[in-house]
């Protein structure tokens, strides 16, 4: 009876085991079979977008002013109050600059027969600009030179402008940038030469008054030719 419980203990045995070592191949079997799950490394750091530029504000176009049809010189201004997209000026102007600006500062005058740039500084013309031709040449009816005189340019700061007597017994002519007979077309025109604004001082005797004889001269012959 006793070898038989022993029997039976030692088959049970035998089976038990042989079941767990299945049991244990069938798990490991069913480990290797199973895929390995990939794992994702870490990438760099998204960099954000860079954010869109501001668009600048459309600038208006800057237009030419139109030629000044007046005799008056053309000088810088100075605001003296601030406007809507200004800037004030800092400061009163007029009590810091009492006297205008230090310069150079240049008065553009636009006449009836020429076109001047004025220098304050030196109290005469920069340079002088005409348009020369045949027709304005020609003598109007009633122009002439005996009607014109010499005469201060009141458009000119007081004391910027050229005066009569700075030329009184100074030992120089008045000298004309354009000269009174390149236009004598009207009387306004050559009046207008006349203007102090138009002179500068010339030395008399062997340039000025001999040189106005020979460029007459000159200019009877290139317009006949």
């Amino acid at each position: 009876m006793a070898i038989r419980i022993a029997a039976a203990f030692a088959g049970g045995a035998i089976i038990g085991g042989a079941t767990v070592a299945v049991l244990q191949k069938k798990q490991q079997a069913a480990v290797s079979v199973v895929p390995p799950v990939a794992v994702p490394s870490p990438g760099p750091a998204p960099t954000p977008a860079p954010a869109p530029a501001p668009t600048p504000a459309p600038i208006p176009p800057i237009k030419n002013p139109a030629v000044p049809t007046t005799t008056g010189p053309l000088v810088p201004t100075v605001p003296t109050t601030s406007t809507p997209g200004t800037p004030a000026p800092s400061g009163n102007i007029r009590m810091i600059m009492p006297h205008g600006f230090p310069g150079p500062v240049n008065d553009l005058f636009v006449r009836e027969g020429y076109v001047t740039s004025y220098n304050r500084q030196l109290r005469h013309p920069n340079w002088v600009a005409e348009h020369i031709t045949a027709d304005t040449l020609k003598a109007g009816e009633g122009v002439g030179r005996g009607s014109s005189q010499f005469k201060e340019d009141s458009t000119v700061p007081d004391m910027y402008k050229a005066k009569l007597s700075d030329y009184l017994r100074s030992g120089y002519d008045r000298g004309h940038m354009v000269p009174a007979a390149d236009v004598k077309k009207s009387q306004t025109a050559m009046d207008e030469t006349f203007f102090l604004s138009n002179i500068a001082p010339q030395v008399g005797d062997g340039f000025n008054r001999d040189c106005k004889v020979l460029k007459e001269w000159l200019l009877e012959r290139r317009w006949e030719e």
